[in-house]
């Protein structure tokens, strides 16, 4: 786009994408990319339905509120196993408050948002997602936001965790709070992982990796991995605690 053009004229030229496209191109990817003065827009679309002027609209308005310059949205075809997704190229520092941005452009579609904040945490969430759901999930996750590895939502729930804590004689009973301040009493089961160490973004050996399926007992695990003592021994006393599976 010429340097200084607006959204409405952004918005033109994927309409006039959607209204070129006709019926012969049913069988072809559709693919759109708006180069804006330090902003990129990309939209994919594999399922041949004209999206992208009412796309474009939403993730111009979106690149333009957190000040991201890139924006990326796969609008997924029937015939796959994937969502839809919306993916951030810029760490966000105020994490919830991009997803409330989301949510108010996007919010009642169903789709996976995917992006980091500024402590390099990967945030995963299936949209739609509650506002009374986020809320409680800040108030948990408040506390740990500098050791959280991943973050992953699914129907407005936690299906997954992923964190990294120092070693120490009450590694346990940390780990312990921080399940405890996500589960709740109605939620489903959840994948909650651990590492030891001292930084989630900085090397961590595999072998102090450990899991828990909170509330029920499904593990799809290597035989074969190696775990120290103290892994295996914290990962036991979770298990007997929070699976299912004895």
């Amino acid at each position: 786009m010429a340097a200084g053009a607006t959204t409405a004229q952004s918005v033109e030229v994927a309409a006039a994408l959607d209204q070129e496209t006709g019926d012969e191109f049913d069988l072809y990817d559709q693919d759109l990319r708006l180069l804006l003065s330090g902003r990129v827009v990309e939209i994919s679309d594999l399922t041949s339905s004209d999206i992208m002027a009412d796309r474009a609209s939403h993730l111009l308005a979106l690149s333009s509120e957190l000040s991201v310059s890139r924006l990326e949205w796969r609008q997924a075809s029937e015939q796959t196993t994937f969502d839809d997704a919306l993916e951030l190229s810029e760490t966000q520092e105020d994490i919830f408050g991009m997803v409330d941005a989301v949510r108010a452009e996007l919010g009642s579609e169903q789709f996976e948002l995917r992006a980091r904040d500024s402590a390099m945490t990967e945030w995963d969430v299936a949209f739609p997602y509650s506002e009374l759901a986020q809320s409680r999930l800040e108030t948990a996750v408040e506390p740990h936001l500098g050791q959280i590895e991943k973050v992953a939502i699914d129907d407005s729930q936690v299906s997954r965790l992923s964190v990294v804590v120092p070693d120490g004689v009450d590694v346990v009973s940390r780990l312990r709070g921080i399940i405890e301040r996500i589960d709740s009493a109605d939620a489903r089961p959840w994948e909650f992982d651990w590492a030891l160490g001292s930084d989630p973004t900085g090397a961590i050996d595999p072998s102090t990796r450990g899991s828990v399926n909170v509330g029920g007992c499904e593990y799809n695990e290597d035989p074969d991995r190696q775990m120290t003592s103290a892994a295996q021994t914290t990962q036991d006393q979770l298990r007997r605690i929070y699976d299912t599976c004895s």
